[in-house]
């Protein structure tokens, strides 16, 4: 039973992670439907894509009892979501904090809202969900605290209306940010990466700076900068570049804590480095009214400076150890790489050249993703059995690569809402004098 159980989630994760690639890719061409409805269809399939590879075994059988536990936990993203979905004029034509919250709004609330925190704790760890329960045991123990932490004090009904029911939590900014932007950036990395641009990258930053002093550590950064502009995910670029990078910095003679190390760091600049950033770049525009591109400008100096700062890093530690330069076979010229990989930095300047005119993110998105399929086709034209495949892929991967943005989004807008309810966002002044 188990076996058919996990071949079943199995089955679901792609069917829950191809509809949240299709219905983006839709709405990014006709427009979203109600605010509510986009955002809780960009929760439910995200997260529903974790629970149903949460139950199925890497390493060896599962127990049926974690299967179960995931079955149930799914259920606790689908249904709460589906009811908002079905009723949505009914909860937009209801008085926030005037209409009574229902039974099933309370229990579908507290249902979903412990989904988000163990979707939450699986990709990123206890620190968010304890900084999560604690805003949330903020709200019944306020009247017995001191000024300026005191506030009143909220009934669980009320606290589940604005988590659930408004769009001052689970729904509210940040999910948005996930749900309007950020989806479409991370599947258009995932057609890159599925296309092979992680060995293009790597191979074209060897081409620049694999026969000087500490060229894989050099190649390593410089790769992870190029896939940081497409990526905006650390992970991700670890992934992609670190399998290429870190076992020849070892080779080379870097000590194995340095090369990791070095692949880490360089891989986190995919949060800063424009044009795709990680999603605090585009909840940053959401906040503050201005527009993607602005934030992109801010960006570049900072995102220039610390990768030079990591190169240089890298060059002081190989003459510290003198390194010798490295040898490779690799004979192949920039021209002759740019040749063979030109299909993939097409479409980073299709969608580069979209958000510096001022298209949303959401058009340029979908554009460079559609101009990466015209220019995957004409570079693959005599091998068409390699262009569905690829597609198919990022399409799969791209919403497991988006579930720990999810989570983050959906805990952050609890945590939001919980410091509108209460006012204590206008007294942090107060706080932190």
């Amino acid at each position: 039973m188990n076996f058919y159980l996990n071949r079943g989630l199995l089955a679901l994760s792609v069917f829950f992670a191809f509809s949240l690639s299709v219905y983006h890719i839709v709405v990014a061409y006709i427009g979203p439907p109600t605010t509510e409805v986009h955002r809780a269809v960009h929760l439910m399939l995200g997260l529903a894509v974790l629970f149903c590879l949460g139950a199925i075994p890497r390493a060896g059988s599962r127990s049926l009892g974690k299967t179960i536990a995931d079955i149930v936990l799914l259920a606790g993203i689908i249904g709460p979501s589906l009811y908002l979905i079905l009723n949505v004029d009914a909860i937009n034509a209801r008085m926030i904090y005037v209409t009574p919250v229902t039974t099933i709004e309370l229990v579908l609330g507290i249902i979903i809202t412990l989904s988000v925190l163990e979707a939450t704790r699986r990709l990123l760890g206890w620190p968010m969900v304890i900084l999560a329960v604690i805003f949330l045991i903020y709200t019944q123990v306020g009247p017995y605290l001191p000024y300026p932490f005191w506030h009143r004090g909220y009934a669980p009904d009320r606290v589940i209306e604005q988590v659930f029911l408004s769009l001052d939590g689970l729904w509210g900014i940040p999910i948005g940010a996930s749900a309007n932007y950020i989806f479409l950036f991370v599947l258009f990395g995932a057609l890159l990466v599925a296309s092979g641009a992680g060995a293009f990258f790597s191979r074209f930053a060897n081409a620049f700076a694999g026969k000087y002093v500490g060229g894989p550590a050099k190649t390593a950064v410089i790769s992870s900068a190029f896939m940081s502009m497409l990526s905006g995910s650390s992970t991700a670029n670890v992934v992609t570049t670190g399998s290429f990078t870190i076992p020849a910095m070892k080779t080379y003679g870097y000590k194995r804590e340095f090369a990791g190390g070095v692949e880490a760091l360089a891989s986190t600049g995919g949060l800063i480095t424009p044009p795709v950033m990680g999603a605090a770049a585009f909840i940053m525009a959401d906040f503050l009214g201005v527009s993607y591109a602005e934030i992109m400008a801010a960006a570049a100096i900072p995102a220039i400076l610390y990768f030079a700062a990591i190169f240089m890093s890298v060059d002081l530690e190989a003459r510290r150890n003198r390194l010798a330069p490295a040898t490779t076979d690799d004979d192949i010229t920039i021209g002759a790489l740019l040749k063979d990989g030109l299909f993939m930095l097409i479409p980073l300047a299709v969608m580069i050249y979209f958000l510096i005119a001022g298209y949303t993110p959401t058009l340029a998105g979908l554009y460079g993703i559609a101009s990466f399929v015209v220019a995957l086709t004409i570079r693959k034209f005599r091998q068409p059995k390699e262009i569905a495949p690829a597609i198919w892929s990022a399409m799969i991967e791209a919403p497991r690569m988006v579930a720990p943005v999810i989570a983050a989004c959906a805990i952050g807008g609890v945590i939001a809402g919980v410091i509108s309810l209460t006012g204590l966002g206008v007294r942090f002044t107060s706080i932190i004098s």
